[in-house]
């Protein structure tokens, strides 16, 4: 046996070993519905875990429907006399948001948002990782769930052939364009978010605007986007200054794409800028005030995410002009679609486009 497949085994029994210990507290323990469960941090130094194991075990816990995980106040004990009445909705993401959000706050805004919208309708969130699908099958991962809400990225060749057997409502978030699987889809309205900011940028007397992105297959979907809304407000595809920087290993978040567009801008005729990502708008950003620009002066911007107005300051406060990704909006349209399709069963596939809207600050409107 490899090293790789002895870990994952020790991981498995560590995770069920923990959840049995913490069963018996709280049913030998008589613990009444609502009283306080030990959060994870606690868990995990009182049993010598990881966080991550702690929360795999709370996690479990909650499938079995003995503990409620609220979000923000912590972890309780379910109360059993309604459990039969709710319902267990899986939330599945490619990786574990709370590592992402330790950097990035902001990225756990889907999860925590599914998870909020169903527990406000008194249903349980119970979380579902993709390494488990491969490694156990979707009978002993999805099992007692009633539906999943899942992101794109949950979605490989393998797990796609397992979802499509598996005959119960599936919800896809975390999406730019209507997908080609069979499953009920929330996306952005990206195309309206695009054409608001040019339409700003041009009534800013901006005629000759350049489109900032990096190769990766969200930057496609967004520069389709922007090309739809340009059509709209009759710009002319030729008449783009169109800079696609790869993203080079080691560049997590495209930061310093960005500052090598930045610095590609500045020998270009265009008094504006419109970027697919705050990430790469943070490096052009950088890249003009290396040269002694001044942003919204002397060149325009306007990007897309809201990642300031999300918490993401790196300038100190928040200056980006945005097309907000409602990414709250979608998970809680996922949650409430997921309901839906629970109760109004129907041989449809429903896809849901959530409006995006532009944030002016000062990098296109000085002050």
């Amino acid at each position: 046996m490899n090293k790789n497949k002895r870990t994952i085994i020790s991981r498995r029994m560590l995770v069920k070993d923990l959840t049995a210990s913490l069963r018996d507290q709280i049913q030998d323990g008589n613990m009444a519905a609502g009283e306080p469960v030990l959060s994870a941090g606690l868990i995990a130094k009182k049993y010598n875990v990881s966080v991550l194991t702690a929360n795999r075990a709370l996690d479990r816990l909650e499938l079995d429907g003995l503990v409620d995980r609220v979000q923000g106040s912590g972890t309780f004990v379910a109360d059993n006399t309604r459990r039969d009445k709710a319902l267990k909705i899986g939330l599945g993401f490619f990786v574990s948001f709370d590592v992402i959000k330790s950097e990035h706050e902001s990225f756990g805004a889907w999860r925590d948002a599914a998870r909020a919208g169903l527990r406000e309708n008194g249903h349980m969130a119970v979380d579902v990782f993709f390494q488990d699908i491969h490694e156990s099958g979707t009978e002993k991962v999805f099992g007692g769930l009633d539906g999943l809400i899942i992101s794109s990225g949950f979605i490989d060749q393998n797990t796609l052939q397992l979802l499509l057997k598996w005959n119960k409502p599936i919800v896809v978030i975390v999406l730019e364009h209507v997908a080609d699987f069979p499953f009920h889809q929330v996306i952005p309205d990206m195309q309206a978010g695009f054409e608001s900011a040019l339409r700003h940028l041009l009534e800013k007397g901006h005629e000759k605007i350049a489109l900032a992105s990096t190769d990766g297959d969200h930057s496609l979907r967004r520069r389709e986007a922007f090309y739809a809304a340009a059509g709209k407000l009759s710009i002319a595809r030729e008449g783009v200054r169109e800079i696609v920087v790869p993203r080079e290993l080691g560049d997590q978040w495209g930061r310093d794409a960005g500052r090598e567009i930045g610095r590609r801008i500045l020998a270009l005729p265009c008094s504006a800028v419109v970027s697919t990502s705050d990430f790469l708008s943070f490096g052009i950003v950088d890249a003009f005030l290396k040269a002694g620009l001044k942003v919204g002066k002397d060149k325009a911007l306007a990007s897309y995410d809201d990642l300031e107005g999300d918490g993401i300051l790196p300038f100190g406060k928040p200056f980006l002009t945005a097309i907000r990704n409602p990414r709250a909006a979608v998970a809680r349209c996922a949650a409430q679609l997921m309901l839906e399709r629970i109760s109004r069963r129907d041989a449809c596939t429903h896809i849901i486009r959530v409006p995006t809207r532009l944030i002016i600050r000062s990098s296109s409107d000085p002050e």
